[in-house]
């Protein structure tokens, strides 16, 4: 069951050397796939450009140099000390019986050490620097703008408007955006 894999992957992952690199080069070639992207390289380097200290900056699967000098010996330790019971959030839903399925729970998960929880950093504060410029020069067939401003917390009420704006103003061929520049201004 998909319960008995996700606790036989939290207490019993084995780090083959030869998979571990296999698995390094597949992220190396997403990295490079995105970066040969234009949208890819924008979106990368407005990152990198609009948060000084936020994690934000970074791409989620990571930078090039990261990935590169990570060692088998340092993904083991980061296993070991962060996929761990207590800092796990396991969701069921469907037809399910409670109490077979908390016994279940307990059975292939109750013997793994909880570990200690993992302390986040609080999210350092970001200053509004004004408005910065950034040029990226590469071979394309058509000029590319993303423009990135400052916007609310997902703590704070006006989140989930500038969600809906952002969505109704530039994702996809309906945005209000893309039907100005691309269909009507060409």
């Amino acid at each position: 069951s998909a319960l008995e894999i996700e606790s036989d992957r939290m207490s019993n992952n084995l780090f083959d050397p030869r998979e571990f690199e296999l698995e390094r080069q597949v992220v190396l070639e997403e990295l490079t796939m995105d970066q040969d992207h234009p949208w890819g390289t924008l979106r990368q380097s407005v990152e990198m450009e609009s948060f000084e200290k936020h994690p934000y900056r970074f791409p989620i699967i990571g930078l090039k140099q990261d990935i590169e000098s990570l060692t088998l010996d340092q993904m083991v330790d980061h296993y070991r000390k962060h996929y761990v019971p207590c800092n796990a959030l396991l969701i069921l839903t469907g037809d399910l019986d409670p109490g077979l399925t908390i016994k279940t729970v307990e059975n292939l998960f109750g013997d793994i050490h909880p570990g200690t929880p993992s302390r986040s950093n609080p999210t350092p504060k970001e200053k509004n620097r004004g408005l910065t410029r950034l040029n990226i020069r590469r071979q394309s067939r058509i000029p590319r703008i993303m423009i990135a401003l400052p916007a609310p917390s997902v703590h704070q009420m006006d989140h989930e408007a500038f969600q809906v704006l952002d969505r109704a103003l530039s994702e996809g061929r309906l945005s209000r955006l893309y039907r100005k520049f691309v269909e009507e201004k060409q």
